[in-house]
């Protein structure tokens, strides 16, 4: 099964699945608390130290590209699959 999800606020979302056989009542519910952060994160850590030196546009990805300059003052990029296929391609 595979679902995009859209509308989540900043800060902490509640996901809800409900399973139905076509009746009125779902015959199995789920739930997920998620946390979506801005693009500006922090995604993974702690927020950005200071002072901060991005160097995207320098750091050689494994195909010889960079990411290029930031996009803004936070520093955000163009989003991009990194992502490789079996036969190290880029998908």
């Amino acid at each position: 099964m595979t679902g995009v999800i859209s509308g989540m606020t900043t800060g902490s979302n509640a996901l809800i699945a409900n399973v139905s056989t076509g009746t009125a009542q779902p015959v199995a519910t789920t739930s997920l608390e998620v946390t979506n952060f801005p693009a500006t994160g922090p995604m993974f850590s702690d927020p950005r130290e200071a002072p901060f030196v991005c160097q995207t546009d320098a750091f050689d990805l494994a195909d010889g590209t960079t990411l290029g300059a930031p996009l803004d003052a936070n520093y955000r990029q163009q989003n991009r699959p990194l992502c490789r296929t079996h036969q190290d391609r880029h998908a």
